[in-house]
């Protein structure tokens, strides 16, 4: 072996050697990208961390928002939101149709009871559903009133105040006058209320008129020949407060027999 000879050996060596660090180099990167991919790839159902809550202030017409909390799940999970109405114990919980946004706004049907979310997450491996705590009961805000559509069917309307006009009748001439205020059994003034009013026996003619924004429905009353005016006589009347669709004696109908007084000029 000549002495020129031994750099060729020494540098194909050298080579060979790099080479090969080169391989395993790039067979270490190949099994850790596979390796990731792999932990990446697991996939799991959705799975609830920290439960949805609710931001607002529960009040008729003032809008509640949605927070769905913290959720794992591999692939990540779309989500889909539901509101719920309970009573004022917060149990007895129904869905609200239509209220599937993240948003809700409580109306005259959530007054004194109380609102919860549930959230649902879903991917390509399952479902799962967390609800949140309850609201604080709904108030009334600052609505002047609620629709009649919107008292809940435990509920009943209340005629809470009736004033005549004239207070006193003394001719079967005069045009008899009736302001009828009607709430429902949560306090609510409530619109949209069909009254219904009569003298019995019928000394008068009939009359039906629908509440307004207020709360208030104004009646009026014709005396028949049969009405009598005399001194410490009182003219009895029938009034009638329901919901428009619902039977006249049943639904959340409410009921009120009242009195106008008469005298002698």
């Amino acid at each position: 072996m000549t002495s020129a000879a031994a750099p060729d050996r020494m540098r194909r060596a050298y080579l060979v050697l790099l080479a090969l660090a080169s391989a395993v180099v790039t067979a270490g990167a190949a099994f850790a990208v596979l390796a990731g991919d792999s932990h990446a790839q697991t996939a799991t159902r959705p799975n609830n961390t920290a439960r949805p809550t609710i931001a607002g202030t529960p009040a008729n017409g003032v809008a509640l928002q949605a927070n769905r909390g913290r959720w794992t799940g591999n692939p990540a999970p779309t989500f889909t939101y539901q509101w719920l109405r309970c009573n004022a114990q917060a149990e007895g919980c129904v869905s609200i149709p239509g209220a599937t946004a993240t948003t809700y706004t409580p109306s005259g049907a959530d007054v004194a009871r109380t609102i919860r979310v549930r959230v649902t997450a879903r991917n390509s491996q399952g479902s799962a559903g967390a609800t949140s705590n309850a609201t604080g009961v709904v108030g009334a805000g600052s609505v002047a009133s609620i629709p009649a559509s919107q008292v809940p069917r435990e509920e009943r309307l209340v005629v809470s105040d009736i004033r005549f006009e004239p207070n006193i009748v003394t001719s079967r001439n005069q045009v008899i006058t009736a302001r009828v205020l009607v709430k429902d059994t949560r306090g609510l003034l409530v619109n949209g209320v069909n009254v219904f009013m009569r003298a019995t026996p019928r000394v008068t003619s009939g009359d039906t008129k629908v509440t307004g924004t207020d709360g208030w429905a104004t009646l009026q009353f014709a005396p028949n020949r049969n009405f009598r005016v005399r001194t410490g006589y009182n003219v009895q009347f029938f009034i009638q407060a329901y919901r428009t669709g619902e039977p006249l004696i049943a639904g959340i109908a409410g009921f009120r027999l009242v009195q106008v007084r008469t005298a002698n000029r």
